[in-house]
Protein backbone atom coordinates (compact mmCIF):
# COMPACT_ATOMS: atom_id res chain seq x y z
CA UNK A 1 0.00 0.00 0.00
CA UNK A 2 1.31 3.77 -0.90
CA UNK A 3 1.86 6.04 1.75
CA UNK A 4 0.90 9.84 1.42
CA UNK A 5 2.24 12.55 3.03
CA UNK A 6 2.29 16.45 2.83
CA UNK A 7 1.92 19.76 3.72
CA UNK A 8 -1.12 21.77 3.50
CA UNK A 9 -1.84 25.59 4.27
CA UNK A 10 -5.12 26.94 5.52
CA UNK A 11 -5.54 30.46 4.34
CA UNK A 12 -7.94 33.40 3.92
CA UNK A 13 -9.14 36.36 5.18
CA UNK A 14 -9.92 37.18 9.02
CA UNK A 15 -12.39 35.86 10.73
CA UNK A 16 -13.74 33.15 7.84
CA UNK A 17 -13.06 30.15 10.37
CA UNK A 18 -9.84 29.11 9.67
CA UNK A 19 -8.50 27.93 12.94
CA UNK A 20 -11.74 26.43 13.08
CA UNK A 21 -11.28 24.09 10.21
CA UNK A 22 -7.95 23.57 11.18
CA UNK A 23 -8.96 21.94 15.16
CA UNK A 24 -11.57 20.36 13.65
CA UNK A 25 -9.41 18.31 11.03
CA UNK A 26 -6.91 17.96 13.66
CA UNK A 27 -9.96 16.67 16.18
CA UNK A 28 -8.07 18.92 19.21
CA UNK A 29 -8.64 22.89 19.84
CA UNK A 30 -5.02 23.90 19.09
CA UNK A 31 -5.85 27.40 17.45
CA UNK A 32 -7.49 30.10 19.56
CA UNK A 33 -11.39 30.11 17.90
CA UNK A 34 -13.26 33.11 18.88
CA UNK A 35 -16.03 35.42 17.21
CA UNK A 36 -13.74 38.24 17.17
CA UNK A 37 -10.98 39.01 13.71
CA UNK A 38 -7.74 38.70 14.19
CA UNK A 39 -7.33 36.19 16.46
CA UNK A 40 -4.18 34.28 14.99
CA UNK A 41 -1.26 36.14 15.18
CA UNK A 42 1.36 32.98 14.11
CA UNK A 43 1.21 29.98 11.86
CA UNK A 44 0.60 26.71 13.60
CA UNK A 45 1.31 23.33 12.60
CA UNK A 46 -0.44 20.27 13.78
CA UNK A 47 0.16 16.36 12.43
CA UNK A 48 -2.68 13.89 11.41
CA UNK A 49 -1.54 10.36 11.03
CA UNK A 50 -3.46 7.62 9.48
CA UNK A 51 -2.74 3.98 8.57
CA UNK A 52 -1.29 5.08 5.01
CA UNK A 53 -0.94 8.77 5.00
CA UNK A 54 0.53 11.39 7.39
CA UNK A 55 -1.23 15.54 6.56
CA UNK A 56 0.88 18.44 7.91
CA UNK A 57 -1.60 21.44 8.69
CA UNK A 58 -0.29 25.07 8.84
CA UNK A 59 -2.94 27.10 10.03
CA UNK A 60 -2.14 31.06 9.27
CA UNK A 61 -3.07 34.20 10.33
CA UNK A 62 -5.73 36.12 7.93
CA UNK A 63 -4.21 38.69 5.69
CA UNK A 64 -5.28 42.21 7.08
CA UNK A 65 -4.11 45.89 5.53
CA UNK A 66 -0.92 46.81 8.11
CA UNK A 67 -1.51 49.33 10.99
CA UNK A 68 1.19 48.34 13.38
CA UNK A 69 4.54 46.13 12.64
CA UNK A 70 2.52 42.85 14.27
CA UNK A 71 0.49 43.01 11.39
CA UNK A 72 3.33 42.98 8.84
CA UNK A 73 4.35 39.84 10.64
CA UNK A 74 1.57 38.63 10.59
CA UNK A 75 0.99 38.67 6.58
CA UNK A 76 4.73 37.61 6.15
CA UNK A 77 3.50 34.09 8.11
CA UNK A 78 0.86 33.62 5.59
CA UNK A 79 3.40 33.95 2.25
CA UNK A 80 5.56 32.17 4.03
CA UNK A 81 3.26 29.58 4.84
CA UNK A 82 3.59 28.35 1.11
CA UNK A 83 7.38 27.17 0.80
CA UNK A 84 6.83 23.98 0.30
CA UNK A 85 3.24 23.20 0.73
CA UNK A 86 1.74 21.05 -1.30
CA UNK A 87 -1.82 21.79 -1.02
CA UNK A 88 -3.60 25.28 -0.06
CA UNK A 89 -6.83 25.29 1.44
CA UNK A 90 -8.72 29.08 0.63
CA UNK A 91 -11.47 29.38 2.97
CA UNK A 92 -13.91 31.89 2.25
CA UNK A 93 -17.70 32.18 3.73
CA UNK A 94 -20.73 32.92 2.52
CA UNK A 95 -20.56 36.85 4.08
CA UNK A 96 -17.54 37.59 2.11
CA UNK A 97 -18.00 39.51 -1.01
CA UNK A 98 -14.07 40.11 -1.90
CA UNK A 99 -11.57 37.36 -1.78
CA UNK A 100 -7.77 38.10 -1.22
CA UNK A 101 -7.01 38.24 -4.87
CA UNK A 102 -3.00 39.57 -3.32
CA UNK A 103 -3.33 35.68 -1.65
CA UNK A 104 -4.48 33.78 -4.81
CA UNK A 105 -2.23 35.35 -7.27
CA UNK A 106 0.88 34.60 -5.18
CA UNK A 107 -0.84 31.06 -5.10
CA UNK A 108 -1.45 30.54 -8.84
CA UNK A 109 2.02 32.05 -9.66
CA UNK A 110 3.44 29.58 -7.23
CA UNK A 111 1.59 26.85 -9.25
CA UNK A 112 0.69 25.45 -6.10
CA UNK A 113 -2.78 22.75 -6.10
CA UNK A 114 -5.42 24.82 -4.69
CA UNK A 115 -8.55 23.84 -2.91
CA UNK A 116 -11.37 26.56 -2.76
CA UNK A 117 -13.95 26.17 0.49
CA UNK A 118 -16.98 28.44 1.53
CA UNK A 119 -17.39 27.90 4.55
CA UNK A 120 -21.39 28.66 6.34
CA UNK A 121 -23.60 26.43 4.24
CA UNK A 122 -25.73 25.81 7.55
CA UNK A 123 -26.54 29.76 7.05
CA UNK A 124 -27.18 29.40 3.38
CA UNK A 125 -30.96 30.79 2.52
CA UNK A 126 -29.86 31.33 -1.44
CA UNK A 127 -28.79 29.05 -4.53
CA UNK A 128 -25.30 27.81 -3.39
CA UNK A 129 -24.59 28.06 -7.11
CA UNK A 130 -24.52 32.48 -6.35
CA UNK A 131 -21.69 31.67 -3.62
CA UNK A 132 -19.37 29.64 -6.53
CA UNK A 133 -19.38 32.61 -8.85
CA UNK A 134 -16.37 34.92 -6.96
CA UNK A 135 -14.27 32.36 -7.02
CA UNK A 136 -14.61 31.25 -11.81
CA UNK A 137 -11.76 33.55 -12.46
CA UNK A 138 -9.52 31.27 -10.48
CA UNK A 139 -8.03 27.69 -11.42
CA UNK A 140 -9.04 25.75 -8.39
CA UNK A 141 -8.17 21.91 -8.17
CA UNK A 142 -11.96 21.59 -6.53
CA UNK A 143 -14.50 23.85 -4.41
CA UNK A 144 -17.25 23.13 -1.93
CA UNK A 145 -19.29 24.92 -0.10
CA UNK A 146 -19.94 23.48 3.84
CA UNK A 147 -19.92 23.74 7.08
CA UNK A 148 -16.77 23.42 9.37
CA UNK A 149 -19.72 22.31 12.25
CA UNK A 150 -20.49 19.30 10.37
CA UNK A 151 -18.61 15.77 11.03
CA UNK A 152 -19.73 14.73 7.47
CA UNK A 153 -18.77 17.69 5.63
CA UNK A 154 -14.99 17.62 7.70
CA UNK A 155 -14.89 13.87 6.70
CA UNK A 156 -15.47 14.89 2.92
CA UNK A 157 -12.65 17.45 3.20
CA UNK A 158 -10.45 15.06 4.91
CA UNK A 159 -10.75 12.41 1.87
CA UNK A 160 -10.35 15.05 -0.80
CA UNK A 161 -6.91 16.32 0.98
CA UNK A 162 -5.57 13.10 0.95
CA UNK A 163 -5.98 12.29 -2.22
CA UNK A 164 -4.55 15.55 -3.19
CA UNK A 165 -1.33 14.29 -1.55
CA UNK A 166 1.49 12.79 -3.39
CA UNK A 167 2.93 9.38 -2.45
CA UNK A 168 5.79 10.47 0.47
CA UNK A 169 6.95 8.97 3.49
CA UNK A 170 6.10 10.34 6.81
CA UNK A 171 7.96 13.87 7.52
CA UNK A 172 7.66 13.59 11.59
CA UNK A 173 6.99 10.25 13.73
CA UNK A 174 3.95 8.54 14.31
CA UNK A 175 3.31 10.37 17.64
CA UNK A 176 4.33 14.24 16.52
CA UNK A 177 1.59 16.03 17.06
CA UNK A 178 2.07 20.43 16.83
CA UNK A 179 5.51 22.12 16.68
CA UNK A 180 4.09 24.59 19.36
CA UNK A 181 6.26 24.44 22.42
CA UNK A 182 4.07 23.94 25.61
CA UNK A 183 4.80 27.48 26.10
CA UNK A 184 3.74 28.31 23.21
CA UNK A 185 0.41 26.09 24.18
CA UNK A 186 0.00 27.52 27.52
CA UNK A 187 0.03 31.20 26.14
CA UNK A 188 -2.22 30.59 23.55
CA UNK A 189 -5.00 29.08 25.85
CA UNK A 190 -4.67 32.34 28.40
CA UNK A 191 -4.71 34.52 24.94
CA UNK A 192 -8.06 33.28 24.07
CA UNK A 193 -9.55 33.58 27.48
CA UNK A 194 -8.81 37.33 27.14
CA UNK A 195 -10.61 37.59 23.78
CA UNK A 196 -13.28 35.68 25.15
CA UNK A 197 -13.94 37.47 28.23
CA UNK A 198 -12.27 41.05 27.59
CA UNK A 199 -14.11 44.01 25.31
CA UNK A 200 -13.17 46.21 22.32
CA UNK A 201 -9.55 46.77 22.00
CA UNK A 202 -8.47 44.64 25.06
CA UNK A 203 -7.71 41.44 23.41
CA UNK A 204 -6.05 43.02 20.35
CA UNK A 205 -3.72 44.97 22.62
CA UNK A 206 -2.47 42.08 24.70
CA UNK A 207 0.09 39.61 24.41
CA UNK A 208 0.80 37.18 26.57
CA UNK A 209 4.77 35.58 27.35
CA UNK A 210 5.34 32.76 29.40
CA UNK A 211 8.39 32.99 30.86
CA UNK A 212 8.53 29.73 33.04
CA UNK A 213 6.98 26.37 32.29
CA UNK A 214 7.88 23.84 35.06
CA UNK A 215 6.59 20.40 35.14
CA UNK A 216 6.78 17.66 38.06
CA UNK A 217 5.11 14.56 38.07
CA UNK A 218 2.40 16.22 40.57
CA UNK A 219 2.29 19.44 39.33
CA UNK A 220 3.21 22.38 36.14
CA UNK A 221 3.64 25.70 37.19
CA UNK A 222 3.31 28.23 34.71
CA UNK A 223 4.46 31.97 35.09
CA UNK A 224 3.25 34.64 32.58
CA UNK A 225 3.55 38.16 31.99
CA UNK A 226 0.30 39.83 30.23
CA UNK A 227 1.43 42.99 28.23
CA UNK A 228 -0.87 45.51 27.24
CA UNK A 229 -0.21 49.07 26.41
CA UNK A 230 -1.65 51.71 28.25
CA UNK A 231 -2.46 51.53 31.89
CA UNK A 232 -5.76 51.96 31.62
CA UNK A 233 -5.71 48.52 29.84
CA UNK A 234 -3.88 47.19 32.31
CA UNK A 235 -6.58 48.39 35.30
CA UNK A 236 -8.97 46.86 32.92
CA UNK A 237 -7.35 43.71 32.35
CA UNK A 238 -6.49 43.39 36.20
CA UNK A 239 -10.19 44.66 37.59
CA UNK A 240 -11.93 45.56 40.00
CA UNK A 241 -10.23 44.12 43.70
CA UNK A 242 -8.50 42.11 40.77
CA UNK A 243 -11.79 40.15 40.52
CA UNK A 244 -11.10 39.92 36.39
CA UNK A 245 -7.59 38.57 36.14
CA UNK A 246 -8.32 36.19 38.63
CA UNK A 247 -11.33 34.69 37.06
CA UNK A 248 -8.88 34.80 33.84
CA UNK A 249 -6.68 32.69 35.73
CA UNK A 250 -8.94 30.52 36.93
CA UNK A 251 -10.48 30.14 33.46
CA UNK A 252 -7.14 29.33 31.95
CA UNK A 253 -5.88 26.74 34.74
CA UNK A 254 -9.04 24.87 34.09
CA UNK A 255 -8.63 25.14 30.26
CA UNK A 256 -4.91 24.25 30.79
CA UNK A 257 -4.86 21.14 33.12
CA UNK A 258 -7.81 19.63 30.68
CA UNK A 259 -5.08 19.84 27.84
CA UNK A 260 -1.91 18.84 30.00
CA UNK A 261 -4.14 16.35 32.14
CA UNK A 262 -2.14 17.38 35.34
CA UNK A 263 -2.77 19.92 38.02
CA UNK A 264 -1.46 23.35 36.94
CA UNK A 265 -0.42 26.47 39.36
CA UNK A 266 -0.85 30.03 37.25
CA UNK A 267 0.54 33.22 37.80
CA UNK A 268 -0.25 35.61 35.96
CA UNK A 269 1.57 39.60 35.96
CA UNK A 270 0.16 42.36 33.86
CA UNK A 271 3.03 44.98 32.23
CA UNK A 272 2.83 47.81 30.03
CA UNK A 273 4.78 48.18 26.74
CA UNK A 274 3.79 49.25 23.25
CA UNK A 275 4.36 45.96 22.08
CA UNK A 276 2.85 46.05 18.79
CA UNK A 277 4.86 48.87 16.80
CA UNK A 278 8.70 47.38 18.55
CA UNK A 279 10.59 45.51 16.54
CA UNK A 280 12.48 44.33 19.10
CA UNK A 281 10.18 42.65 21.19
CA UNK A 282 8.30 40.88 17.81
CA UNK A 283 11.77 39.99 17.12
CA UNK A 284 12.24 38.28 20.61
CA UNK A 285 8.93 36.79 20.84
CA UNK A 286 7.30 36.30 17.77
CA UNK A 287 9.27 36.18 14.47
CA UNK A 288 10.77 33.14 13.57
Amino acid sequence: MSFKSGFVSIVGNPNVGKSTLFNKLLNEDLSIVTNKPQTSRNKILGVVNGMNYQVIFIDTPGYVNPSYKLHEYMNSKVFSSFDGSDLVIYLSDIYEKKLNNKILDFISKKNIPLYCIINKADLIKNDKKDYKQKFKLFNYKKLHILSCKSEKDIDIVKKNIIDFLPNHKPYYPKDYFTSSSKREISSEIIRKNIFLNYKQEIPFSSFVQVYSFKKSKEIIKIFAYIFVESESQKKIIIGKKGSSIKNLGILSREQLEGFFNIKVFLDLTVKVKRWRSSIEFLKNNLIS
